[in-house]
């Protein structure tokens, strides 16, 4: 007799409530939430998207994994709140079928917190990461100043600024050029320029956080990046998204940064990627 797969869908009547638990649990849960909000607009605007949400038994309160597969790449992060959703998560990816991170090249499991990164510990090929995560309160977020420098403006990115985005993006990868361009699409990114130059960005990325920010080397410690940041933060709070990125551990010129601008210290992630991933 077949076994039945021990992870199912999370059916959509019971998303508010999986939505309204993680809220109660931020600022820990503050990326599995933002994500899963990304991904299932993602949806709305295009059904062929591939992806998925899934939960031992399908009920969200035993854990849950959800990814994203666009073009080569398996993208998606893991939730537990405590150790018996942890375990009984572990369980159900060691004998599922419906989780395929270990046969695609380019895999990447996002900002964990302890609980969750024990999940896949003994499932997935990877390398790991530490960082830091911070964010803002959305209504925060919307007061944020914008200082913006003389000679320069901020303007919307578009798919053709990928190219250089990807240029200048230090984490860059064979396909982040086309990751960018889609982000860019399917979120919002903001450039700051001086007249057509691009000289600092900043991306609503695909895990629903502030990413991809970057400024052209010789335009650095200008106030550029300092800019595009506060005008992508009041941006996302305007649109009621509570703000959240990711910090390289031991990165203190960028903690010490997005601090002067109000970000809280949310918690200390792990990142698990495959090993071809760079």
């Amino acid at each position: 007799m077949e076994m039945t797969d021990p992870l199912k869908e999370i059916s959509a009547k019971d998303i508010p409530d999986m939505l309204f638990r993680l809220r109660n649990n931020f600022p820990l849960a503050i990326h599995a939430h933002e994500y899963l909000q990304t991904i299932m607009k993602w949806k709305r605007k295009n059904p062929d998207l591939q992806m998925a949400i899934l939960a031992p038994e399908g009920d969200y309160k035993l854990g849950i994994i959800f990814f994203t597969l666009i073009g080569d790449e398996f993208n998606g992060s893991v939730y537990c709140y405590d150790d018996t959703e942890t375990i009984t998560l572990q369980k159900a990816l060691m004998t599922t079928k419906k989780v395929p991170f270990n046969s695609y090249k380019m895999a990447s499991l996002s900002c964990m917190a302890d609980k969750s990164f024990e999940v896949i510990k003994p499932i997935l090929h990877y390398k790991e990461y530490v960082d830091s995560v911070y964010w803002l309160p959305w209504y925060c977020a919307r007061e944020m100043e914008v200082h913006l420098p003389e000679g320069v403006e901020i303007r919307p990115l578009s798919p053709e600024h990928a190219d250089q985005i990807n240029e200048i993006w230090p984490h860059r990868y064979p396909g982040s050029r086309d990751l960018i361009a889609e982000i860019i699409t399917l979120n919002f990114g903001l450039g700051l320029f001086r007249g057509s130059s691009l000289l600092s960005c900043a991306i609503h990325w695909y895990y629903g956080g502030l990413g991809v920010v970057q400024t052209v080397d010789t335009e650095k410690r200008k106030g550029y990046g300092r800019a595009v940041v506060e005008a992508a933060t009041r941006k996302l709070g305007m649109m009621q998204i509570d703000v959240h990125l990711i910090i390289v551990s031991g990165n203190k010129v960028a903690e010490a940064f997005f601090k002067s601008l109000g970000f809280r210290y949310a918690f200390t992630s792990w990142w698990a990627e495959s090993a071809e991933w760079n």
